[in-house]
């Protein structure tokens, strides 16, 4: 599996359950199903396929300075910028509100 997710979730009878997302190829999809019957011990599972859409981003990093009563400090932080084209948002949001 590329990634795995388990989020808790509650059933319609008010019991506790977890929610297993994998990420995984067509051909380790048995070896994924043997694991979620035999260790898991649930009798079936429901294969969702899904496309993954990439968006353009790109690494920056930041100093940050911390400015306490004690002194100050700082570092350098690390985050994703992702590329944002105002005339390409205004049109897609104006196809999905009309």
């Amino acid at each position: 599996a590329k990634n795995v997710q388990i989020i808790s979730s509650i059933t319609k009878k008010n019991r506790p359950s977890y929610i297993i997302l994998i990420d995984g190829n067509e051909s380790s999809a048995e070896k994924i199903e043997n694991v979620i019957i035999n260790e898991c011990g649930s009798y079936g599972w429901h294969r969702i396929s899904t496309d993954h859409r990439h968006t353009s981003v790109s690494i920056i990093t930041k100093e940050i300075e911390v400015v306490l009563e004690s002194g100050s400090f700082c570092f350098a932080a690390k985050g994703k910028r992702i590329a944002w084209d105002e005339k390409t948002y205004v049109r897609n949001i104006a196809a999905v509100l009309s």
